[in-house]
């Protein structure tokens, strides 16, 4: 991520380098920063909470760097040679990446859903275009993303950020100094001026319990960290060092700079308001300072134990650790490999260390250098010509892998764009029919999804009340796979959503699936709770039944469906997040037959409960493959189309005796 390194050696007279020298301890830095992103992606070691602000001290470093050469240029040469600097940062950048979205590629074509591919597609195309970030804001803003697996090159998000600052921070660069005549005064003051403008713009569009997307992928409201890295390029260079006088200060703010970054990487999370609205801004700046610390005093006590080399060679091969180590977690899954905690870990650990080695020995570096003096010639030929080659083929690859995504099934037009559509009648079916309405959430729109040509030669016809992104129980902000996110904006108008789709259908029986959102940790009456605590168990009792008096207004026949038991998405440690375990599926299915049992007291029309996890589960526990159907899409949370259709063959014959036996009194 940026150039390798700080080239700068002292000259006598105490100025700064006129070019830069190679210091370790840079490489140490880097190298910590890597360890810190891959632990916290794992979800393993110390840096396991907060070690994605490593990203923020690559951010730091490579604005660093970056200033301190085109500066030094325009120091030595009175201009900077602007191709020059491009070509090296695309010789540094793309070579690697570009294989790694070649094999993402190929990973999807084996691996992944039509559904998935469909996305997978645009993922590739925008991370070859470095505009990966924004591609992240926009699809994170759609409920379904969020219960999606992660996209395999959802962390390129990061170099699309710093290939966007690579491109025009130079030109910036260029017309500030004609401005101020080789002067700095007037970079530096723009300098400061964007990171003021930038850390506003984090805490201004920052709102508590939002999906937090905007700001943390966002160019503008990240380019902070970037910036004070050049501010500090820009103080340096070219400037007396003042060792005698500012050493000590240094040396010591390196070291409390040092513990900052640990502490911020051992216990922040994401979630945290104040890191959009100050903190990330602190990070940099502590970054910076030990940034500063380890460029100042070279050979002091921080600056050697940086330079360790086992440290500081992570730090070489960063780059390519940082490519491969989230495809690599992608891949390796408990349920692709049977591995769990340390041993899951450490496979994963190896395979991600071998691919970076391999790229860096026989990718990067022969396309920067060379590999020896007798293969010169080639070297210049595949440094000349890779790149349009390497890019076509990546597109190639992108658009070759994903081909024949969106076949899937014909249950993607069930919803409306307000969640809900009464689905008309087939003129196939019989003039007898069974008219049955499925209400509930995204789950119960993917089992709608299902209903097909078998269903309709039952002589039964399908209207679906699904309210996406909501179930009974509303106000947020709820708990996704452990970030706190705000519900859908529909959510407080579940009740007369349901009220709709029952006075459009007109049903003969009414189905209702729901559970999903109910299952995760909530904020209510100012706290956090879950289902199993009491005051949430009375709430979720009360919404319930609320729910079921909407279902039966009909006079309708009532069928409820327990919820099914979640596969989910794997933790990065192996583990289940919490809102997919099973013991709290069991508690909710407890609290539902309860609530059926409430109901069939106050209702002249029947209601039943019908046990999903006997059809989804029958060995009383989640399993993905059942008749050699896959029952699930890639989030093992909502059903397949031909998951969907399997269970509606399951389900429909009692639910349609339970409308037939009511129509027959």
């Amino acid at each position: 991520m940026g150039e390798r390194n700080y080239r700068g050696n002292q000259h006598a007279s105490g100025d700064r380098p006129s070019r830069l020298a190679h210091l370790p301890a840079l490489d140490g830095l880097r190298g910590l920063a890597v360890i810190a992103v891959v632990l916290f992606h794992s979800g393993a070691g110390p840096f396991q909470r907060g070690g994605f602000l490593g990203v923020d001290l690559f951010f730091v470093i490579s604005g660093f760097l970056i200033t301190s050469l085109l500066l030094v240029e325009h120091r030595a040469t009175g201009r900077v040679d602007l191709w020059a600097f491009w070509g090296r940062r695309i010789r540094r950048l793309a070579p690697a990446l570009l294989l790694v979205l070649c094999a993402v590629a190929l990973y999807g074509r084996l691996e992944l859903s039509a559904d998935a591919l469909d996305r997978l597609r645009g993922d590739l195309l925008a991370a070859t275009g470095y505009v990966a970030n924004w591609r992240f804001v926009a699809d994170n803003a759609g409920y379904f993303e969020a219960l999606r697996a992660p996209s395999p090159v959802q962390h390129t998000w990061s170099l699309a950020i710093e290939e966007q600052f690579y491109l025009l921070w130079p030109l910036m660069v260029v017309g500030l100094l004609t401005l101020g005549r080789g002067r700095h005064r007037w970079l530096l003051g723009a300098t400061v001026a964007g990171v003021m403008a930038s850390a506003i713009a984090s805490a201004w569009l920052h709102t508590s319990g939002d999906d937090p997307a905007r700001v943390y992928f966002g160019t503008d409201t990240r380019a902070h960290a970037l910036l004070i890295g050049a501010a500090l390029g820009i103080a340096l260079t070219g400037r007396p060092a003042r060792a005698d006088r500012w050493r000590r200060v240094i040396d010591v703010g390196g070291i409390v700079a040092a513990g900052g970054l640990a502490w911020a990487w051992m216990t922040v999370r994401g979630s945290d308001d104040w890191l959009f609205e100050w903190g990330f801004v602190a990070v940099a700046v502590a970054s910076a300072v030990l940034v500063l610390a380890v460029v100042h005093s070279p050979r002091s006590l921080l600056a050697r134990g940086l330079s360790w080399r086992p440290l500081a060679a992570i730090g070489v091969v960063s780059y390519g650790i940082y490519l491969w180590h989230w495809p690599v977690i992608i891949a390796l899954t408990n349920a692709r490999t049977g591995l769990a905690g340390a041993w899951l870990l450490g496979a994963r650990l190896v395979l991600t260390a071998t691919l970076a080695v391999v790229s860096y020995f026989v990718i990067e570096r022969p396309i920067r250098h060379g590999w020896r003096p007798a293969l010169a010639a080639r070297t210049r030929l595949v440094r000349a010509g890779w790149g349009p080659v390497a890019v076509a083929a990546v597109i190639l690859a992108a658009v070759w892998s994903t081909s024949g995504a969106g076949d899937e099934g014909d249950g993607s037009h069930l919803v409306s764009s307000t969640g809900i559509e009464a689905r008309p009648a087939s003129s196939e079916a019989p003039a007898a029919s069974t008219d049955v309405l499925l209400l509930g959430d995204s789950v119960s729109f993917a089992l709608g999804a299902g209903w097909g040509t078998e269903q309709k030669e039952t002589g039964a016809h399908l209207a679906l009340g699904a309210v996406i992104g909501c179930g009974v129980v509303s106000g947020s902000p709820v708990r996704e796979h452990g970030v706190a996110t705000q519900e859908s904006d529909q959510c407080p108008r579940w009740e007369e959503l349901w009220q709709h789709a029952v006075a459009t259908a007109d049903p003969d029986v009414v189905v209702l699936l729901v559970g999903r959102w109910e299952v995760r940790d909530r904020h209510h009456d100012g706290e956090w709770m879950h289902v199993g605590q009491p005051a949430y168990d009375a709430y979720l009792r009360e919404a319930l039944g609320r729910g079921l008096d909407i279902a039966a207004s009909p006079g309708a026949p009532v069928v409820v469906l327990t919820t099914p038991y979640y596969g989910g998405l794997e933790a990065p440690d192996g583990s289940r997040f919490a809102e997919d375990d099973p013991g709290r599926v069991d508690v909710f299915n407890e609290i539902l037959r309860q609530s059926v049992g409430a109901a069939q007291q106050s209702h002249l029309a029947p209601l039943s409960l019908l046990d999903l996890n006997e059809v989804l589960a029958p060995h009383g526990h989640f399993v993905d493959h059942l008749d050699g159907i896959e029952l699930y899409n890639e989030d093992r949370v909502h059903l397949s189309v031909p998951g969907a259709a399997w269970v509606w063959e399951q389900i429909l014959p009692p639910i349609l005796a339970a409308a037939a036996h009511f129509g027959d009194r």
